[in-house]
């Protein structure tokens, strides 16, 4: 359950301000670049293992809160919500008919230990029910163990956890 005071502080993301490719918050999209980020017309992109990616909520105030009480502290709950504002999102961007399976990212066996659940599975199952797609969380594999993503800025994010996912 969210209240509404809550709800109606959400900052939801307008497919307008971002990228259609990777989903950052951006100013100044459109014109001969379309709707695509500096970062993702770069050569740089080229070593992304996705195709697209949409963001419902910018990772801030109240919505900060609701992801980390979610992710952290086993507020379960909010997942029907946050699949539910995935899904709105996906389908504002993209055609989903298009998707041939949603998975799940994995944790390593002592977060899933520590935490007791892996909220990607409770996201990413709740969205491929709402698009009328398969889910399966056994797609992707973590290999190694890296830092927490936590304590690193996001150029260290993503070199920590290159080649530990397959």
């Amino acid at each position: 359950y969210i209240c509404s005071r809550c709800l109606m502080r959400l900052p939801f993301i307008s497919p307008d301000e971002s990228c259609e490719v990777c989903g950052a918050i951006v100013t100044g999209l459109g014109g001969d670049t379309g709707h695509v980020c500096g970062e993702c017309r770069s050569s740089r992109s080229r070593a992304r293992r996705f195709d697209l990616s949409a963001s419902a909520l910018r990772f801030e105030d109240v919505a900060r809160k609701m992801v980390l009480d979610f992710k952290f502290h086993s507020k379960i709950y909010l997942a029907d919500d946050f699949a539910d504002w995935m899904t709105a999102a996906a389908k504002a961007r993209y055609d989903v008919t298009q998707i041939d399976v949603v998975c799940s990212m994995p944790i390593s066996l002592k977060t899933r230990i520590n935490r007791g659940y892996n909220q990607s599975e409770y996201l990413a199952s709740r969205v491929a029910r709402n698009i009328d797609r398969r889910y399966d969380g056994g797609i992707l594999r973590r290999v190694g163990n890296p830092k927490r993503q936590s304590t690193l800025g996001a150029d260290e994010r993503m070199e920590n956890v290159a080649d530990t996912i397959k």
